[in-house]
């Protein structure tokens, strides 16, 4: 199983994701391939990311992206994963 190259692509995306808007973590364990935990700060709700065949996988088995374009593999991370905050309402 070769696990550095997965390791790199799943760290490229998450150097590629905001830290202020993800928490990453990357999984490596002997007993399954590494995976990327990604969870909203705003809002309650996180997805693992996985690597195989040269594409990145959500967990449902739905590609992202080919493991080759992290700048769209972090939009679309991002897109489903992003909360926008509410602003404050202001008081006059």
């Amino acid at each position: 199983m070769p696990t550095a190259p997965t390791q790199a692509a799943l760290e490229a995306l998450a150097a590629a994701l905001d830290p202020g808007d993800f928490a990453t973590t990357l999984i490596a364990n002997q007993d399954r391939p590494p995976w990327l935990s990604v969870t909203s700060r705003y809002a309650d709700i996180g997805e693992d990311i996985y690597t195989a065949d040269g594409w990145f996988w959500w967990s449902w088995a739905e590609r992202i992206t080919p493991v080759g374009d992290v700048p769209a593999a972090a939009a679309k991370v991002a897109t489903v994963l992003g909360v926008v905050p509410q602003s404050s309402p202001q008081i006059h």
